[in-house]
């Protein structure tokens, strides 16, 4: 499975240069967004993480357009994990 492998290429590349700031922006009906929170959820059904939290609060961009909701994709999916790795 690619995106296994990416993702941990990914937290590779998190623990070397130990960035301040991780950056997702979605395209959402042609506006860019981002979301407010990561939730231990994907595909209406699937959880995450087992053992992890419901959700994680993600930083926001002042002035920076919020989704109003959250969302089950892999977007979040991505957001989830990076957050769950960064806590360890």
């Amino acid at each position: 499975m690619r995106i296994f492998s990416s993702v941990k290429r990914f937290a590779q590349i998190i623990l070397e240069k130990n960035p301040q700031v991780i950056l997702g922006i979605a395209n959402y009906k042609g506006n860019s967004q981002s979301e407010a929170v990561a939730i231990n959820q994907f595909h209406k059904s699937k959880m995450i993480d087992k053992s992890g939290p419901k959700k994680f609060d993600l930083s926001k961009i002042p002035g920076f357009p919020i989704s109003p909701k959250s969302s089950d994709s892999f977007c979040n999916w991505t957001a989830y994990k990076m957050s769950r790795f960064s806590e360890s």
